[in-house]
């Protein structure tokens, strides 16, 4: 199955960088280049904690999990971009999934995992889930009978990271766009400063 990539977060170094040139001698791409592609390059940095940390607001996941699906790329030479791999997490990655015993509640067995999704709800049950190591991977996964029979099985997975960071996408905006500004005005100051 083929990767899928989501733009989250773009920056492009081109028009302030014109502008300084325009100001300066001719001799100055080259180190207004890789002013730019350096400030872009930690500004995406910062881009990619806060999309960790806004979407670890809304999950309970670890950050390591999430780092893992943000991507940043340099896509040209004075532009950049924050990508999501669009890959759900299986639930067992998510906060404390725990077997609970099957019980009588009017009348019905209720019986599955216990676990945390989303910080604001708490533990949810999802019944007739249960936790098993799968044959091939070895690792332990939540995984339900897609019928009465006992096979097949089915994994089973979280909400989509992609558009869990869409949703916080202005609030990152408005935190990391100040940053790429005060960035890439050191890096042309620098640049300027070694004529």
């Amino acid at each position: 199955m083929a990767r899928r990539f989501y733009d989250l977060i773009n920056f492009n170094a081109q028009k302030p960088v014109l502008k300084a040139l325009n100001k300066r001698l001719e001799d100055t791409p080259k180190a207004m280049r890789k002013g730019a592609r350096r400030a872009i390059n930690r500004t995406l940095t910062t881009a990619r904690k806060e999309t960790s940390k806004a979407i670890r607001d809304d999950l309970a996941l670890r950050a390591g999990d999430i780092k893992d699906r943000i991507e940043k790329k340099l896509v040209f030479d004075l532009e950049g971009k924050l990508v999501v791999r669009d890959r759900r997490l299986e639930l067992i990655k998510f906060r404390t999934p725990r077997q609970t015993k099957r019980t009588r509640r009017q009348g019905a067995a209720r019986g599955g995992v216990k676990v945390t999704i989303y910080k604001r709800k708490g533990r949810q049950l999802i019944p007739g889930a249960f936790i098993a190591k799968g044959q091939k991977s070895g690792r332990e996964h939540v995984l339900k009978r897609e019928g009465r029979e006992r096979y097949p099985l089915k994994i089973l997975y979280g909400p989509s990271i992609t558009k869990t960071a869409n949703r916080h996408l202005p609030e990152i905006l408005k935190r990391t766009e100040p940053v790429f500004a005060k960035n890439l005005d050191r890096e042309i100051q620098f640049a300027l400063s070694k004529l």
